[in-house]
This record gives C-alpha cells, structure tokens and sequence, in this order.
C-alpha cells in the first residue's frame, strides 16, 4: 500500500508536490527525478514498478550504515561500539520495515543523521565546510520531514547547555530553520488541519514505553520479545545513570545523544495531549541514537564475559524478530497497541490481475475503503499487463484527499468508472470529516452515493470491493453500509476474497435508471 502511494505523486509533482501543501516536498521531487531517469533508460521498466519504488529507499538505508559506523567512530573513537551500534541498526526490524517502503522515512533518518554528524564535527572544529555541511543538510531534512524541526530544536538545545561559545552555536544551530521559513505557513496549515481532526488518538505514558520497545524489536515482536526489550532498555538507563560521572570524558557525546533519542519523542508526547499525532513511525529519525546509546552501555560492561553474553542475547532476541517481519508475523493481540495505523503488508496484484481480466467498458469499480486504491490505481494505470479497459485506465485518479481545485467537467464525470463512493453521514476515521468536507469533494476520486448511481450504465456491472484498512476481512463502517444497499438494490452475481479485500459483482438490470 504505502510504495504506491508515492506514484502518483512523484509522477505529477507539480501539481500534487507543491500545491499540495500536504506533505513536504524534497522527496517527492526526488522521486520524481528518480522516475524519470528510470523511464528515460528503459521506457518499459514500469514492468518492474515495485523494485523502482522502493529501490531508492533501500540505497538510503545501506548508505545510512556507513554513515552510522563513521558517526560513531567519531562521538566514542571505539570499533566495539562502532560495531554492536552498526548491528542494531543493520538488523533492527524496525528500520527494515520501512527500508523497504516508497515512503520518506528512511531518506529522512539519513539526511538527518547525516546534519547530526556535520553539526558535531562544526562543534569541534569550527570550520566553514562542516557549517555548509549541516545548514545544508539540516534545511533539506527540515524540507523532507516536519519531525526533523524537534531535531533542530534540539541541536539549539544541545548548544545552550555547552559551556563555550553558547550564542554562536545556537545561532548556527537554528539557522536552518529560517531557510524553512518559506514553507512555514503550508506547514501551519497542515497542523491546523490535523488539529481539528485527526485518527490518531492521545498518548498514555506506557506510550513511550512501547515506542522503545518497538526501536528495538519492531512490529513483529512477541510478548517475550518485547519484554526482553524492556530490558534492554532500562539496562541501558541504568548503565547511563551509574557510568555517568566516571566518563566525564565523554559527557559531551552522551548529552548529544540523550537529547537526539529523547527530546524528539517527548516534545511530540507532550503536544499530541492537545493535537494528538504521536506515532512511531515519526521518531525513526532518532533510533540511530538510541541504538548508540545501548552499544555504548553494552560495550561498557566491565566483565568480558557479559559482555558477551549480553551482545549474544541482544543480537538473538533482534534476529527472531527479523526472522517473523520476513515471515509476516506481527504480534497481533495488542495490534492496535503496539502497532497503530501500521498493518500487515498483503499483495495487490491478483486483485488487479482479475479486475483486467474481467473488467467491461460498461463496468465500474466501487471502492467502500480506499486504503488499497492507491496500488491498485498504480498497476492499473502503470503495467501494461494489467492495464484495464481504455475507459477505465484513463479515468483512474489519484485517491488522496487533497486541497487542490480539480473540478471535473461534465465529460470526465461520466467517463470516470472507478471511484470510492460514499454513503450518506459517513464521517472520515482518518480526518475526522464527513466525505462532503471540501478536501473530499475537490477529488474526483470521492463520489456520493446518489452520484455514482446517476453514473451507472444499464445492463453494466458494479466491481464493488468492501474491507476495513487492515484487509482483516471484515467491513469497515461505509463497507457494510454500500453492500447493504446494493445487496438490496441489485442481485450479487459473484464473490471473492482477494487478501481481506472482498469483492462482490453486481449486475445493473437493463431496466434501472
């Protein structure tokens, strides 16, 4: 689902990217370049669409090894450290997951580490390429991900509690956040869009428990599994809080690497008690920190011998864990818990397969959930295997609420026959809006009910796919009510389960308006 997000918008920058105002614009202006070269060397390498997508992010990710490895060599100048810090993030399921997504995550991680490291060596060196270095990284990280304003914040806070050259440090700190100043007001009108309505709902304390728990083994932990990372966890405060005061000579290093692991996760608690948005996918920009930190305390322990032990029960719990996320197993029980607003990952392609097999020119798709449009649209519109009917592939749009004014004239209206359509009072879960709400009704992809029945063609079929967000093969709310209606409207001639998303065939009667 979330690779195929990025397609539609890459693909059309400017007038998604940009005028969005949605979501920051430098990797889907990446991303479009990235596309563009693709297609420039092989007009056909669309036949390949999922590894172009995610490719990018799997190169951040591997280069983000080697830039974790130096950045450790220079805060401790320990291999041990270095190493054990190179292996939690190499394995850790939770950059796994989203290492191989079309999403910014892991292209934010990096370019934000890569200001962390620039920012440190400025600091002790005071030089002009290290200050280029971080101004420039830090802006473009600031133009990749909102998160990565906390992590500038926090470089401010770093230099205010150094003893020397406070001003000048904060200064230089912070001066990435005026080069953002040209996007500021998009990025308040995104706050204050989530501020009156948003899905994600206010954190507890045990919140930030689970936040680390998840740093550590991910989403497809167990019970155990996370227990042991608990563990883990307070091994590595208590280890802080007692080697403390003898490794005065790296006070320093371990400030800077507290405030990046904790300040990030902690603003965002204290603000989603007013505007809820605590997720834990945000604070991905600050496990690199986090897993310094549990390398420095296991690399410290006096005994050799547990030391051993210990790097041997770290790197078992982590590699069960890896073992279930390429089994996709996750730790179901407290799904909505330990895993919000992230789903097991299940194939679209059979899906799209049946629908280009069966599809008619006198047919139309009803999406009840739109979660699985956006693979679905990417496949229909990009593979030439699986494109489907002229009428339909041309009309396939982008499924994303938005704030732009694309009006559709009275041609498209009646040349578009895929749309998520919606039932009378439905109220959005993810915005909070009823489907009526101008960034629905600015998409010719959200349709009413009452629309979509004007539309319909006598003697045609409705292609309607009902399922929640996970695809748990249950309905969610505006699901179950479209199938009562037109289990009452017209007869249900075939049925199927593709992965959760069921899909029922309905015949218009040549005698219906």
């Amino acid at each position: 689902i979330n690779k195929a997000r990025i397609a539609p918008f890459a693909t059309d920058l400017w007038s998604t990217g940009l005028k969005l105002s949605w979501d920051t614009p430098v990797y889907y202006l990446f991303m479009r370049l990235w596309l563009s070269l693709c297609s420039f060397i092989n007009p056909n390498i669309w036949r390949g669409v999922e590894w172009i997508l995610r490719f990018p992010s799997a190169v951040f990710g591997g280069a983000m090894l080697v830039l974790h490895y130096r950045f450790s060599r220079r805060l401790f100048d320990s291999r041990t450290v270095a190493l054990v810090s190179l292996f939690f993030l190499a394995f850790s399921p939770f950059h796994l997951w989203y290492a191989q997504e079309a999403r910014p995550y892991v292209f934010s991680a990096f370019i934000t580490l890569l200001s962390s490291y620039f920012f440190y060596r400025f600091l002790m060196k005071k030089d002009a390429l290290n200050l280029v270095g971080y101004v420039v990284s830090a802006t473009v990280s600031l133009y990749t991900d909102y998160m990565s304003m906390v992590i500038v914040f926090t470089y401010g806070i770093f230099s205010l509690l150094q003893s020397r050259d406070r001003a000048k440090n904060t200064f230089v700190a912070l001066l990435p956040l005026c080069l953002f100043l040209p996007w500021i007001s998009l990025f308040l009108k995104r706050f204050s869009f989530i501020q009156r309505g948003f899905w994600v709902p206010s954190p507890s304390v045990s919140s930030l428990l689970i936040t680390g728990e998840n740093f550590i083994m991910g989403y497809n932990g167990t019970a155990v599994l996370y227990y042991c990372a608990d563990f883990i966890i307070l091994f590595t405060v208590i280890s802080v809080c007692l080697r403390w005061k003898a490794s005065i000579l790296e006070h320093r290093e371990l400030l800077y690497l507290i405030l990046l692991s904790a300040v990030p996760v902690s603003v965002i608690f204290v603000v989603s008690k007013v505007f809820p948005l605590y997720l834990d996918r945000l604070f991905l920009v600050s496990t690199p920190y986090f897993y310094l930190l549990i390398a420095w305390a296991v690399a410290g322990m006096r005994h050799k011998g547990m030391r051993i032990l210990m790097t041997i029960f770290l790197m078992i719990t982590m590699m069960i864990a890896v073992y279930r996320y390429y089994n996709d197993e996750m730790y179901m029980p407290a799904q909505q818990k330990h895993h919000m607003g992230t789903h097991l990952k299940r194939p679209v392609r059979p899906l799209v397969r049946f629908l280009a097999d069966n599809l008619t020119e006198h047919d139309y798709v009803w999406w009840g959930s739109f979660s699985c449009a956006f693979p679905l649209c990417v496949y229909a519109t990009y593979l030439p295997e699986y494109r489907l009917g002229s009428s339909l592939a041309e009309t396939m749009c982008t499924p994303f609420p938005s704030f732009l004014d694309t009006y559709e004239s009275r041609h498209d209206q009646l040349r578009q026959r895929a749309f998520f359509v919606f039932s009378p009072g439905i109220i959005n879960t993810s915005f909070k809006r009823p489907y009526t709400h101008e960034i629905f009704r600015n998409n010719t992809f959200f349709v009413s009910l009452d629309d979509a029945l004007t539309r319909l063609e006598k003697g045609g079929r409705i292609f309607f796919l009902g399922y929640d967000w996970a695809r748990s093969g249950s309905f969610d709310e505006n699901s179950k009510h479209l199938k009562d209606f037109l289990d009452s409207s017209f007869p249900c001639m075939a049925q199927f389960n593709f992965d959760g998303v069921r899909l029922y065939v309905y015949r218009v009667p040549e005698t219906s308006g």
